[in-house]
């Protein structure tokens, strides 16, 4: 398979990691189920191979700092793609969502330096993490964990468009 159709397959799944996350930002979530594990372990794998071709399109000229953001972020997918548990007093789910937002931040800021997907991409990828970040102060109030997650998700389907109507 060319380079050409392993971005915009990358672009495609991006997309569908977009739309899965801002769908799931709207569940109203009671307790584990099956299904709704199966669900978010598809947006997690989506993820992940939305980051690889995300990084992997804009590679050269996002410099160190993409590096950076791109392995942060693949670490912080992994780590909530399994059972969500703790390991001694680290609650592993928390822990890796700030390590997604961390990866975030210094994905856009790479995104950013290379000017290949459009400048609304970083930024609503650093509103993510920003509104993310706040979830963890206000404990109890949805606002900012569905700001998070829509932008979150926007961000990857402006970055999938991307890579699907611009291959290199």
């Amino acid at each position: 398979m060319s380079m050409t159709s392993l971005i915009r397959l990358a672009g495609l799944v991006a997309m569908l990691a977009g739309v899965l996350r801002v769908g799931a930002s709207f569940l109203s979530v009671t307790g584990p189920s099956a299904p709704l594990e199966w669900f978010y372990l598809l947006i997690d794998v989506s993820i992940m191979f939305a980051l690889v071709g995300i990084y992997a399109y804009q590679h050269a000229e996002s410099g160190v700092l993409g590096f950076i953001g791109f392995v942060l972020s693949v670490v912080g997918t992994e780590s909530i793609g399994g059972p969500d548990g703790e390991i001694g007093d680290l609650d592993v789910y928390r822990a890796g969502a700030m390590v997604i937002g961390v990866g975030l931040v210094f994905l856009a800021a790479g995104s950013l330096r290379a000017s290949k997907l459009p400048v609304y991409v970083p930024v609503l990828w650093i509103v993510s993490t920003l509104a993310g970040m706040t979830t963890f102060v206000t404990e109890g109030n949805g606002v900012p964990f569905l700001i998070a997650g829509i932008t979150f998700g926007l961000g990857f389907i402006g970055a999938g468009l991307r890579l699907w109507t611009e291959p290199p």
